[in-house]
């Protein structure tokens, strides 16, 4: 044998060699299914998607390994908390379910920009429509809000806009006013509180209490937004109040304490037959705009205000009022509050929570002329 076959021998061997390690190497690395993909490959393509989508769910329950158990307790804790303000309702520390809600929720909801939202939708809601559309819009606005379209004396196609139809006007005998008591239902709406005055409180609904010093039949979006006079009076002076509009909806009212003296309202004092009487209409979100009609120089929602005072006042004179007389109207719903003296007899023939119509009376006697002078200190 040659040098040269020698050689050669030694290179076939190592050729043969190479090609067995790789072999084997391929044969313990490659999966079966792989090296069977000529024969089985319908069989192999399968077991190959089955365990792509296990992995794929693997490495989704791996990446959200802390968020599910977290959101799993969050969930629990609320659905717990529910259960509890469901069951005791009015067990809150010092008379005020202030307290059942996140502090930093509430101050959030403080500083929305309501009155650029309330300005933007008195723009919108200003539009004027395409005829052939109101009949359809206000419609669908009627049957979402409960509004009796019955009572309206015009055609809807008459409201050039959506602020046009919030104030329609009703027929004449669409509210008749009781003859039987001097005092009636200055608005429709829901009664929120009525009752007596201690100790300079007024209590409101769900037990929140608000000082008199800072200063309540409430308009849903579906209510006769127009405002009338509750009894005959006479109007001495008024003062309106620069605040926000937030929501005076009652679900909202029972969280926010002081939300009747925080808002935006209009303040009317005068007297009536059992003495003093003070008529306060309150702005609320999309409610840019409170109009009384015997009080022209009064703006609600400005721009502009002075800085240095929260309140400004007008006198009125002697201005008089009928009992049911046309006293203003909101630009949607919101809330009346009806502070009056009245004698020790003077009993309410009303609910809590009692839906009632404006001319509505609001108690079953009549209540006399008050003999004795009185002084307001507001």
């Amino acid at each position: 044998m040659t040098l040269y076959r020698i050689y050669r021998l030694i290179q076939d061997v190592r050729r043969n060699s190479c090609k067995c390690c790789i072999d084997i190497y391929y044969t313990k690395r490659i999966p079966r299914i792989f090296i069977n993909q000529r024969f089985s490959r319908t069989y192999a393509s399968n077991i190959s998607t089955n365990q792509y989508k296990d992995s794929s769910w693997y490495s989704f329950i791996k990446q959200q390994k802390w968020s599910i158990p977290v959101g799993v307790g969050v969930s629990l804790l609320t659905v717990l908390q529910w259960r509890h303000l469901k069951k005791y309702p009015n067990t809150t520390e010092d008379n005020n379910v202030y307290d059942s809600i996140n502090i930093f929720v509430v101050k959030c909801y403080y500083f929305l920009p309501f009155r650029i939202i309330s300005r933007i939708w008195g723009w919108i809601a200003s539009l004027e429509l395409p005829v052939r559309l109101r009949p359809i819009l206000y419609g669908f606005y009627a049957k979402t809000f409960d509004a009796n379209l019955d009572e309206i004396d015009l055609d809807l196609s008459a409201f050039p806009s959506l602020v046009d139809f919030f104030v329609r006007p009703l027929k004449c005998d669409a509210r008749p006013i009781d003859q039987n008591t001097n005092i009636v239902s200055p608005s429709d709406g829901k009664v929120l509180y009525f009752g007596p005055v201690t100790s300079c409180y007024v209590q409101q609904v769900k037990g929140v209490t608000y000082n008199l010093k800072h200063f309540l039949v409430y308009l849903a979006p579906g209510d006769y937004h127009r405002f009338h006079s509750p009894t005959d009076w006479e109007i001495e002076f008024r003062r309106h109040f620069q605040g926000k509009l937030l929501s005076v909806n009652p679900k909202v009212a029972q969280y926010l304490p002081d939300l009747f003296s925080l808002n935006e309202r209009v303040i009317y004092i005068g007297k009536w037959a059992g003495g003093f009487m003070a008529y306060t209409a309150v702005g609320a979100t999309n409610v840019g705009s409170i109009k009384v009609y015997c009080d022209k120089d009064l703006h609600t929602n400005t721009i502009k205000w002075p800085e240095a005072k929260h309140w400004k006042d007008a006198s009125l004179g002697c201005t008089h009022l009928n009992k049911g007389e046309l006293f203003g109207e909101f630009r949607m719903g919101s809330t009346v509050v009806l502070l009056f003296e009245a004698p020790k007899d003077f009993e309410f023939c009303l609910n809590v929570g009692q839906t009632i119509k404006m001319g509505q009376g609001l108690s079953e006697c009549a209540v006399g002329e008050a003999k004795k002078q009185y002084t307001h200190s507001l």
